[in-house]
């Protein structure tokens, strides 16, 4: 009796064991989930220089604040390939709080990614650019109009990314690195981001387009050289289903002894100007920046221009920001900016009209 008791009991044991190493496998393999973004405390004094009929004001002392949090979720299946997904809260709106929400699936065959988020073209040239790849504080294409403001009338816009649509759900693949080339190409059925509960409509807004993209970076010696050209078009929704919406340009990056260069060109065409719209543009981006311990300073700049009517006269952008960085402790850096714009409209008179100076410092966390 006490025998059996005895071997009744280790088997018991070695049940538990079995059981208890299994669920812990499971439990090990199991996808985690983490929390990273950023939180930027601004301060910053502006001076804008308004025509007299503007009943605005923007001159003065401001405070600011800028905050994303991403949440993130990976695991890796016992074949190796590895899953990843990412929501993206914003910090600062009271309507579309969340940005972006994809999943990428990789291996050795490349990468697949779908969700809410930038396309390939828009993903593999941005870094590449002048500003986006050589500016070490604020960003030049968002940040300037929060203090140097936009005259109601003028067409303005981050027209110097390649893209015709937001973060509307897509779906891209992207190739593996080999030899420092790789390609990418983005499926987009409908241009309005989080509409999840009705398929894809040809009417109310852009739809079936696609962007495709290749970037190369290597190193040749003490010289880094990063480079990349991309294209993106979708139908338009006001005209029958067959005109086209196009977005072009490219990048190019060098790094050397401490210093980064950056050149960047973007183009587009929307079909909407054939009937009257205003959306036509063209804009070029450049920037050089220099590491040094701690520290980075740069110094950035773009000109933009955009169609006012068919065939018409151009808005003119110009932005351009000095910055200062330095490294306080692990993810928390001290930013310093100035900043200036000059607005010239097409139209005869101030009314789309400015010009102004902006300097800002801030705190920001990444985490």
């Amino acid at each position: 009796m006490k025998k059996q008791l005895l071997m009744s009991t280790a088997l018991v044991a070695a049940s538990a064991f079995a059981f208890g190493g299994q669920a812990m496998a499971q439990k090990m393999n199991k996808p985690t989930l983490s929390i990273s973004g950023w939180d930027e405390q601004i301060i910053g004094f502006s001076d804008n220089k308004y025509p007299d009929n503007y009943t605005s004001h923007g001159n003065g002392f401001d405070a600011q604040t800028d905050s994303e949090i991403h949440f993130n979720g990976a695991t890796t299946l016992d074949n190796g390939i590895n899953i990843r997904f990412r929501v993206e809260m914003e910090g600062n709106t009271s309507t579309d709080q969340i940005d972006e929400n994809w999943m990428r699936v990789s291996g050795s065959f490349g990468m697949i990614e779908g969700g809410s988020y930038d396309g390939a073209a828009q993903q593999m040239v941005t870094g590449y650019q002048g500003s986006w790849s050589a500016g070490v504080g604020q960003n030049l294409s968002f940040d300037v109009a929060d203090w140097i403001e936009v005259p109601t009338g003028h067409v303005a816009s981050t027209v110097n990314r390649v893209t015709n649509d937001t973060d509307s759900e897509k779906i891209s693949y992207f190739t593996p690195r080999f030899e420092g080339f790789q390609l990418g190409a983005s499926y987009i059925p409908g241009g309005s981001q989080d509409i999840n509960n009705t398929p894809a409509t040809r009417s109310g807004a852009d739809h079936g387009g696609y962007q495709v993209a290749a970037n190369f970076v290597k190193k040749f010696g003490d010289v880094g050289l990063g480079a990349a050209v991309g294209y993106s078009q979708m139908h338009d929704a006001l005209n029958a289903n067959s005109a086209l919406n196009k977005a072009w340009g490219g990048g190019i990056r060098v790094d050397f002894a401490g210093f980064r260069v950056g050149l960047g060109y973007v183009g587009r065409r929307d079909a909407a100007d054939s009937v009257g719209g205003t959306t036509d543009g063209r804009a070029w981006d450049g920037g050089i920046r220099y590491t040094f311990g701690p520290n980075a300073v740069s110094l950035t700049g773009q000109t933009v221009w955009r169609e006012t009517a068919v065939s018409g006269p151009k808005d003119k952008t110009k932005q351009a920001m000095l910055s200062f960085r330095r490294t306080l402790g692990p993810g928390v850096n001290w930013l310093v900016n100035g900043m200036w714009a000059k607005y010239d409209g097409a139209t005869a008179g101030p009314s789309d009209d400015n010009k102004g100076w902006a300097v800002t410092s801030s705190i920001k966390v990444n985490f």
